[in-house]
């Protein structure tokens, strides 16, 4: 066995020598209070201060001092006190002071004389203890938590909109509009919401540019058509306007598309496909291209559009021939249409 090992009293087995306890059996090695060296010395000194309080007449504060300072040094190492054992002392700078009750007798005629001396200082002393305090408390109390609090909580909900409006355009194309929107439903302010679309760091002019071309990948649009739609979605007008001029189209195939697109939804003439193209903001220029090149035959238009009327209402020649020269039917595209759904 070597020399730093010893052997567990309760189960036999090998430890440490400065182990305080077992970790096998958890035996504790721990000496009792009473076997402690500084229990030994405390309990010598007490018999010795109690013998010469006795026999010697001793002051009591005399053997009082040297007391604590067995107890303090054991409260020090952590070894627990008995309860008899402790006494009430105060700290160890203020024990010689206890061994000193006659100086309140030679402090007592200086404050009668001071009255005599000073006694104009006096209640200034007082005075000015007693209006200091009641100004320093309420300013510190009242002014500290009202004042920082409410800008920290809006610049950091101003914050936060910031950020979730980041993270919303790096995910989809979004308009100025529906962005503030998204960040309402998240229960922010509007003014928050406005502020973190005005601050997110986004190009507008790019946004407007995605939002056309998106709107341009599913239906055909006029340069003033989109324009509008894009103004309707928040964007300035600015905005829109770089968008149309950037979006890379030509309008002249935006009105062919959107010409091909009504003719296969209704029968159209000449003048009227021309007419609702310029009602959908392509200029004349651009609608007459789209009705010169669009493929229809227009006599054909006129035989599916008084089909069209003949299905909703028996209407009679006359009646069919007024509807479709006011839509601007010619008289032969008239009358080859009527000619061939039986008039």
């Amino acid at each position: 066995m070597s020399k730093r090992m010893k052997k567990c009293k309760t189960c036999g087995q090998e430890i440490a020598r400065n182990a305080k306890y077992c970790p096998n059996c958890g035996a504790d090695f721990k000496k009792p209070f009473f076997l402690r060296w500084w229990f030994v010395l405390l309990v010598l000194i007490a018999a010795a201060a109690v013998a010469a309080w006795l026999v010697l007449d001793l002051d009591w504060n005399t053997v009082r001092s040297y007391l604590p300072r067995v107890s303090l040094h054991a409260q020090q190492e952590g070894e627990p006190i008995p309860t008899g054992m402790t006494l009430p002392l105060e700290e160890d700078p203020t024990l010689p002071e206890a061994t000193e009750p006659p100086t309140e007798a030679v402090t007592e005629p200086e404050e009668t004389e001071a009255p005599t001396e000073s006694g104009e200082t006096e209640p200034e002393e007082t005075e000015t203890e007693e209006t200091t305090e009641p100004e320093t408390e309420p300013t510190e109390e009242t002014e500290a938590p009202t004042e920082p609090l409410e800008p920290q909580v809006t610049q950091l909900g101003v914050d936060n909109a910031v950020l979730l409006a980041r993270e919303l355009l790096a995910e989809d194309v979004y308009t100025y509009g529906e962005l503030i929107e998204l960040l309402e439903r998240e229960l922010y302010s509007h003014e928050d919401a406005v502020y973190a679309a005005d601050n997110c760091g986004a190009d507008w002019d790019r946004q407007a540019l995605l939002t056309g071309r998106k709107y341009i990948s599913y239906s055909a649009w006029s340069r003033r058509g989109l324009i509008g739609r894009l103004v309707s979605d928040g964007y300035l007008e600015s905005q829109a306007e770089y968008a149309a001029d950037h979006c890379g189209v030509s309008w002249k195939d935006q009105a062919l598309l959107a010409a091909e697109r009504y003719l296969d939804a209704m029968a159209f003439s000449y003048q009227g496909l021309i007419g609702q193209l310029e009602f959908e903001g392509y200029t004349a220029e651009e609608a007459a291209y789209a009705a010169d090149n669009c493929g229809a035959d227009w006599k054909e238009q006129a035989a599916r559009a008084a089909a069209d009327y003949l299905s909703a209402t028996p209407y009679s020649r006359q009646k069919l021939v007024t509807l479709m020269l006011a839509d601007g039917f010619t008289q032969e595209e008239v009358d080859y249409g009527l000619g061939r759904c039986g008039y």
